[in-house]
């Protein structure tokens, strides 16, 4: 396990796994752990000479984000959240996991209005 595998495991997915149970529970996602995906992921960008990419990201992910806050589809929590996945995942990473994250709520909304008729 390299350097970098062990940064993404500690600064991203531990704290994004952290999110999504805490979210399925409460529907809250606290700044101090939206805030620490961003500030590690600017940090890891920073060491890893991928500021660019890393900012393109959270532009991408950040700008889908705050169009679904602003239509009334999703908060604040999940604009931070989105915005530190495209910092640590960069621009074609974040546009990937927007794309699967939206096929998969799609996916779970189908299936609720299915199973609640």
């Amino acid at each position: 396990m390299t350097t970098q595998d062990i940064a993404l495991l500690i600064g991203c997915l531990l704290p994004v796994t952290l999110c999504i149970y805490t979210d399925a529970r409460s529907y809250i996602l606290p700044n101090w752990l939206t805030g620490s995906i961003i500030i590690s992921g600017l940090t890891a960008a920073v060491l890893l000479g991928r500021v660019p990419d890393a900012l393109a990201g959270a532009l991408l992910a950040g700008g889908v984000f705050l169009f679904a806050c602003l239509s009334g589809g999703a908060g604040g929590g999940d604009l931070k959240l989105a915005t530190g996945i495209g910092i640590w995942f960069g621009f074609y990473g974040g546009a990937l996991i927007i794309i699967a994250g939206c096929l998969l709520g799609a996916a779970w909304g189908i299936f609720k209005m299915a199973k609640d008729g």
